[in-house]
């Protein structure tokens, strides 16, 4: 066990914020664990022994060592939150005295047995972040098992279609822990496949080492360019998102590659009848959900007058300053027309030298101008929508575009309340990222299986899919985009049909379980 605490782990998601508090970031967004300690629970009187289920910062912990003589057998998915518990608490005497056992990943397999007749006692937060595991304390280990890599909201869609064919799902954690830990659960679980959503550099070759098939289904863009498949990767099979990327996968090695269009989860995602306050707040006649992109922009803009800096030598207060002139005009040669994706043309006119230079290190400076070029873009889109009292949601980006009429709402979360932003507008507005004018965005299908009508930009991936006019209705360009709405925003009862139309769509031939079953089918797991 303390051989496991001690090998490499990454602890960037953790940190102390204000006041000395204890955060864990999940995506983007920093969480209080710290207990207070009137949220703390006694043991059950009588109860020999507790499962403790999620550490946070200990005080649970502490609290049953303190006040009561029952045994506690305290178990943590992440070894550095074990590791800061050890680090700040002399736990020594609970443990040679066989009060306290620790337990670690995959070692929760060793209490399953035990849950039934056993007090849980789960850390408020990591009660919901470590579901799959608590699922697994409520299910029971069933015969067949899979392995789902921990990652974005997408992975606890994919953990459900999985258990709906009949698996007992774990998480496996490639991007967090050490080579030898990721082997060791892999042993204990024996899974007969790993599935990741995105890909994962190492993952492959890991998934390799223990004779395991590997489902990749990328859903995201990336700016990290595609490593060479090391070793034989034949039991990894690549669905992705975007068609163009095929060859890619193919030239790295990857044998085992094909397209395969986002879905939507219709337990998660499904049309609500708003009532009373709701009708106020989510009402819109235009609406849009998503990041703004302008953190992103901005980190990749500073990376990249950095790089500048180094390569052009010299000054480096003059070098950024010509960086950001060449910058500016590559932007400006996309900002002319965000309806085609000019980012590579525009790089090569503005920064060929540079991006000749970075290239030859292994690195594309492509991704990160166009990751620029798509905060302008949405900016740029979403300000028009003011005229109609749109509304947007999200990051704190979108702030800027207040100044245009927009009605900036803040975050929309994640369960219920984006059911109710998609029910709730009359048209949901689709922006993409310029660079992936070829895809069906998730947007699309989740708005679609909340019933709700969706103009969304338009590319061959969508008209495959869908008819316009009758699942939605699609745009070319800005201006296109706002005749379309204004023409929709008249006839709200249509939109309002096309809508249903669309959830059933999705209902019958787009969701995240019948995908999931074509993965299997294709990798040959028996169902």
């Amino acid at each position: 066990m303390f051989d496991r605490i001690c090998l490499p782990v990454d602890g960037s998601h953790v940190r102390r914020g204000d006041g000395g508090a204890l955060e864990y970031r999940v995506h983007r967004t920093w969480h209080a664990i710290d207990q207070t300690p009137d949220s703390l629970l006694d043991a059950p009187e009588g109860e020999r022994a507790v499962l403790l289920f999620g550490l946070g910062g200990g005080e649970q912990l502490l609290h049953l060592l303190t006040h009561s003589d029952v045994r506690v057998v305290a178990w943590e998915r992440d070894p550095w939150i074990l590791r800061l518990l050890l680090e700040a608490h002399d736990l020594s005497k609970a443990i040679n005295r066989g009060k306290l056992w620790l337990r670690l990943g995959a070692d929760l397999l060793d209490e399953v047995e035990h849950a039934p007749d056993r007090t849980v006692i789960a850390h408020p937060f990591f009660a919901a972040h470590y579901a799959a595991e608590a699922r697994l304390l409520q299910d029971g280990l069933g015969e067949r098992r899979a392995l789902v890599c921990d990652g974005t909201l997408f992975v606890d869609d994919v953990a459900d279609a999985l258990r709906a064919e009949g698996f007992t799902v774990g998480t496996w954690e490639p991007k967090r822990l050490a080579k030898e830990e990721l082997d060791h659960a892999a042993s204990r679980w024996e899974p007969e496949f790993v599935v990741s959503i995105n890909h994962v550099h190492g993952l492959p070759e890991a998934c390799a080492r223990q004779e395991l098939p590997l489902a990749i289904w990328e859903i995201d863009p990336s700016t990290d360019r595609l490593r060479p498949a090391q070793g034989n990767v034949a039991g990894t099979h690549v669905f992705t998102w975007r068609g163009s990327l095929i060859p890619a996968w193919k030239t790295a090695g990857f044998g085992n590659v094909e397209g395969l269009p986002l879905a939507a989860n219709p337990e998660r995602r499904f049309p609500i009848a708003l009532e009373g306050a709701d009708v106020e707040a989510y009402t819109s006649p235009v609406a849009f959900v998503g990041a703004s992109m302008v953190d992103q922009g901005q980190k990749f803009r500073q990376d990249l007058l950095g790089l500048y800096a180094l390569w052009k030598g010299g000054s480096p207060m003059d070098a950024q300053a010509e960086g950001q002139q060449r910058l500016e005009a590559a932007l400006g040669a996309i900002r002319a027309d965000f309806s085609v994706d000019r980012t590579g043309e525009a790089v090569r006119e503005h920064l060929g030298d540079f991006a000749a230079a970075q290239a030859a290190r292994g690195r594309d400076i492509v991704p990160f101008v166009a990751e620029m070029a798509g905060a302008d873009k949405r900016l740029t889109y979403i300000a028009q929508i003011g005229q109609v009292e749109g509304t947007v949601w999200g990051d704190d980006g979108w702030r800027f575009v207040e100044q245009f009429g927009v009605n900036y709402k803040g975050p929309a979360g994640h369960r219920d309340e984006i059911n109710k932003v998609y029910s709730g507008a009359t048209v949901n507005l689709d922006v993409g990222r310029i660079y992936q004018s070829d895809i069906v965005t998730m947007r699309v299908f989740d708005v679609m299986a909340c019933g709700g009508f969706v103009l969304a930009e338009h590319c061959p991936a969508l008209e495959a899919l869908f008819e316009a006019g009758v699942h939605l209705d699609w745009y070319r360009d800005l201006p296109e985009m706002l005749d379309r709405l204004a023409w929709w925003l008249e006839r709200p009862d249509e939109a309002r049909e096309v809508g249903q139309r669309a959830a059933e769509l999705i209902r019958s031939d787009h969701t995240i379980r019948g995908r999931i079953g074509h993965i299997l089918d294709t990798m040959g797991v028996k169902r």
